[in-house]
């Protein structure tokens, strides 16, 4: 399955050391929320953030299916557009994406993208 917010499937065979498969192209979904929920319902196989399908992966819901695994860098502060001049939302956002730089590794591996299946 892809997610049009970022599909990293050939990001993610580059990292396995293999050439991207000519297949068909799967289902696509707005995100990687509803990728994963399709996966939670049998429908295939997604790649998510480990820190989104924590849970679903230690009940046993989902399944890890390899160890590869891909680290990309996404920070996102929502609010209203009339916020948007708010010196607190920009100097949050500020302080957001500093912290994310300083956690490094550490922030990286709460955000791996991995292959996941439906559980048993």
């Amino acid at each position: 399955m892809h997610d049009e917010t970022m599909d990293a499937w050939g990001e993610w065979f580059e990292a396995a050391g293999m050439r991207l498969p000519a297949f068909s192209r799967g289902p696509t979904f707005p995100n990687c929320e509803l990728a994963t929920t399709a996966a939670e319902q049998g429908q295939g196989v997604a790649l998510a953030y480990d820190a989104v399908v924590r849970s679903t992966l230690e009940s046993g819901t989902l399944l890890r299916l390899f160890d590869t695994v891909i680290m990309p860098f996404v920070i996102s502060v929502a609010y209203p557009v009339s916020q948007a001049g708010d010196p607190m939302v920009r100097e949050f956002s500020e302080w957001l994406h500093r912290q994310a730089q300083v956690a490094g590794v550490a922030a990286a591996e709460e955000r791996k993208v991995r292959p996941l299946a439906h559980g048993p």
